[in-house]
């Protein structure tokens, strides 16, 4: 009876893990994966093991450097810019519900597992840490259609001529 309550005690602690944003990092790392973000131009903010599955496409503007907020060993990297469309949700990996198309300044701390970003094939984004090859754990990890300007009425020029020129 002791194994098996550590058992499901262990396997509920593992879950717990693959849900969690992974955030911090070296100094090293937090440089490299900066510089990269500074290059995409775009980014969804996405986490697919959570209850709350909404999509937030966003610009990048502003990429920072700095200490991670829960662990003063280690770094993270803030990415500023401006949400250009939030999605509803998905259904199989393709994006449903779109819904307001206004711009608002946004930012949060980049994830390995839950930013993703164009993969440069077809038209699909995955999680950072897979495209920066700094992070490869499968578990609860989708692959992200990139939404098409005309399939969800995204009106903003700049990210119809990234679309257009990146994706198709």
């Amino acid at each position: 009876m002791k194994k098996v309550f550590s058992f499901l005690l262990l396997a509920l602690f593992s879950f717990a893990l693959y849900a969690d944003p992974i955030e911090c990092m070296t100094q090293t790392e937090a440089e490299s994966l900066a510089k990269y973000l500074r290059t995409v131009g775009f980014v969804y903010e996405y986490c697919d093991c959570c209850d709350d599955q909404s999509v937030v496409l966003m610009s990048v503007t502003e990429v920072i450097v700095e200490q991670c907020n829960y662990d003063a060993t280690s770094w993270e990297v803030k990415i500023k810019g401006e949400k250009v469309h939030v999605f509803g949700g998905t259904d199989n990996q393709r994006l449903i519900q779109p819904n307001d198309g206004h711009r608002e300044e946004h930012e949060f701390v980049a994830s390995l597992n839950y930013t993703y970003v164009f993969s440069g094939a077809e038209t699909q984004a995955i999680p950072l840490g897979f495209a920066t090859k700094t992070w490869n754990d499968k578990a609860c990890i989708g692959k992200l259609t990139i939404p098409a300007p005309a399939d969800y009425n995204i009106e903003d020029k700049e990210y119809i001529k990234w679309y257009k020129k990146n994706v198709k």
